[in-house]
């Protein structure tokens, strides 16, 4: 059995723990190159055929290792496994997304996960946003629709000018503007139109003039657009910045934009609309043998004005709702056009009406698509956001910029100054036995996540946990922006102490847990290494050299509470300029031994080795003084208690 979960916050990963892991660890150690050694339990699903005979392996495959004394191994006999291949198949179902994507056809099911993601994801797209969102949206829109909209102003502009300076032109040269007859039906006709009365002089001036006013609105806003303008533009607010009355103020101004955009588009239209009613002398109700040559253009400029119609409140993007206004202005165009020189049939009169429902769909859908690509975007945002703060933690930010200049490529630095410091927590595993496998990863998460802390208050790279050790230290860049051997063995300190601190909590917590004692043993080098990228999958930034190893045994050699340090180590802080007078140094005498009696050689770790200790003040002096007197009173309350208990019996 094993004890999984997610530890810590600096380099979080899914890890395993428990004896399991342990022995696999013990198991690849001693095993030879090329081969594949397991124990007693794994040979329970192993044939044995498919292993090799240990009668010819060497002391018949029993293995020493450390802290389980001699096993019993067996090795894979490799070519005789892969002889048989094959695997058996998979008779679970596969989800619907993996059946589409083999070419398979769909097993329809009411609970298929695929289905119930989709389901989750059509929800959320289609959900309301908060008042925050929607703010945050109607900037985003508001910017997005600003890029093209000086170009697009500055086009209908000049399709203005261009169409007014024709149309002024062509009724010239075919004289519309004088009277046309003095026939009393005409008369009559005329008096019914509401600017039948205009008198054909003012037509031209009346006509030039609205065109000007249109003229004038549409070269407000190109100015506006063109000149950069802050209240056409305002700079994108960062809205995770923003208090609550900065971004409410951020979408109102954007809403206030918008309603000054529709009522100019109103303008637009009613001044187009009345300068083609002027530019037509009258609208007569006969039959089509007796219509006069006028009254032919008269229906030609009902169609330019439904075509400009459609230009104007689709030349610049507004919002759904806000497209409404077009559709009650073609409704009341087409309801007064009986009282109008402008001549538009029934049937144009529909056609009419449609087109400003149409622009109002166009519009609604638009702003559909925009929230749906918004509401997109913050997703991506998000999880581009996520995979940053991985990334950032799962190696250096210096190399991730160099890993994400050169994609594809595996970054490699040799560091000449390194310092690497690794713990372990002794008394852990008596402490896990018997704990339920929560209790344990939560153990470990409390105690890690305050190693975390720790090394970014100190600056400090960490490197990686396995089981219940924490690897951390400093280099010179990539590894760090910085390398201080002081600063490393400090944090190693402080590991010791963080450690003392959560056991004596931990005891505090109740009966369950008054045996508990781990403490924390360090060891710290100093030296070169090299450091880059493994692999394509799950790709972290590791060190790698004898420098590890060397690490590796002064962690497991020191003692329980201690930092033990190589000679290099201690040269480099006498370089650097030494420990303050809060820490001090000394050097081992006795032998490197292991918590499992291994001994290890002075040779194998460059020389002597120094036990780091924090530098007991008179301060700390009387704090112990104090606890033991406390410490002492205790035991002497139990003794009485103890001999009570056996007089009484």
């Amino acid at each position: 059995s094993i004890v999984a979960g997610v530890i810590g916050s600096k380099l979080p990963r899914f890890r395993l723990f428990g004896d399991t892991i342990n022995t696999s660890a013990r198991m690849m150690q001693k095993g030879q190159p090329g081969t594949v050694q397991f124990g007693e339990a794994t040979m329970k699903y192993v044939d044995a055929d498919k292993v090799v005979d240990n009668s010819t392996r060497p002391n018949n495959g029993i293995v020493t290792m450390k802290g389980k004394g001699d096993v019993q191994t067996w090795v894979l006999n490799t070519k005789a496994a892969a002889e048989e291949g094959g695997v058996k198949p998979d008779e679970k179902r596969k989800s619907a997304l993996s059946q589409m994507i083999m070419g398979q056809s769909v097993q329809e099911t009411q609970d298929d996960e695929f289905d119930r993601m989709m389901d989750k994801q059509l929800a959320e797209d289609e959900s309301e946003f908060s008042a925050k969102e929607e703010a945050a949206w109607l900037c985003w829109f508001h910017e997005n629709n600003m890029g093209t909209f000086a170009l697009r102003m500055n086009f209908l502009t000049f399709v203005f000018s261009c169409v007014t300076l024709a149309e002024v032109l062509h009724m010239e040269h075919i004289r519309a503007y004088s009277k046309l007859s003095d026939n009393a039906k005409e008369a009559v006709a005329i008096k019914g139109d509401i600017l039948g009365k205009v008198p054909a002089r003012w037509r031209l001036f009346l006509f030039l003039f609205f065109r000007f006013a249109t003229f004038l609105i549409c070269l407000v806003w190109s100015v506006l657009a063109n000149s950069g303008s802050a209240w056409l533009r305002p700079p994108v607010p960062d809205f995770g910045q923003l208090t609550r009355r900065q971004w409410e103020e951020a979408g109102r101004h954007r809403r206030q934009v918008q309603v000054a955009l529709v009522f100019s588009k109103v303008i637009i239209c009613i001044l187009v609309w009345l300068s083609y009613n002027v530019l037509i002398l009258e609208r007569r109700n006969q039959p089509y043998s007796e219509l006069h040559r006028l009254d032919y253009y008269n229906q030609q400029f009902s169609l330019v004005f439904m075509m400009a119609f459609f230009v104007i409140i689709n030349g610049q993007v507004v919002l759904g709702f806000s497209s409404l206004t077009f559709v009650a202005l073609a409704i009341a165009f087409m309801a007064i056009e009986d009282r109008t020189p402008l001549y538009v049939s029934m049937t144009g009169r529909v056609v009419f009406v449609c087109v400003a429902i149409l622009g109002s769909i166009l519009a609604y859908e638009g702003e559909r698509t925009s929230r749906a690509s918004f509401r997109s975007k913050v997703k991506v945002e998000k999880t581009e956001s996520r995979i940053e703060d991985v990334l950032t933690t799962l190696m250096p930010k210096e190399v991730l910029k160099e890993w994400r200049a050169n994609p594809g490529t595996h970054p490699v630095h040799v560091y000449k100054h390194a310092t690497v410091t690794q713990s372990d927590l002794c008394g852990f595993t008596q402490l896990s036995s018997g704990r339920s496998p929560f209790e344990v990863v939560s153990f470990m998460g409390e105690l890690f996540g305050r190693f975390d802390v720790l090394a970014q208050e100190f600056n400090i790279y960490k490197v990686e946990t396995v089981g219940d050790a924490y690897i951390a230290g400093m280099a010179e860049p990539y590894l760090t922006d910085q390398h201080s051997a002081v600063r490393v063995v400090e944090f190693g300190l402080a590991m010791i102490k963080a450690t003392a601190k959560w056991s004596e909590r931990l005891r505090q917590r109740g009966e369950d847990y008054k045996d508990a004692n781990v403490r924390c043993r360090v060891g710290v080098h100093h030296g070169e290494c090299v450091g880059g990228i493994v692999g394509t999958g799950m790709m972290r930034y590791h060190l790698f050299g004898e420098f590890m190893s060397i690490v590796d045994i002064l962690e497991a050699t020191s003692k329980e509470g201690v930092c033990q340090i190589s000679d290099a180590c201690r040269k480099q802080i006498e370089s650097e300029g030494g420990f303050s007078n809060s820490i001090q140094f000394e050097e081992r005498k006795d032998e490197l031994k292991t918590s499992k009696g291994e001994v290890h050689g002075t040779d194998e770790v460059g020389g002597t080795t120094f036990l780091v200790y924090p530098v007991i003040t008179e301060d700390r002096v009387r704090n112990l003084e104090e606890g033991l007197s406390e410490l002492q009173k205790k035991v002497k309350d139990l003794e009485l208690r103890t001999s009570g208990e056996q007089d009484d019996e």
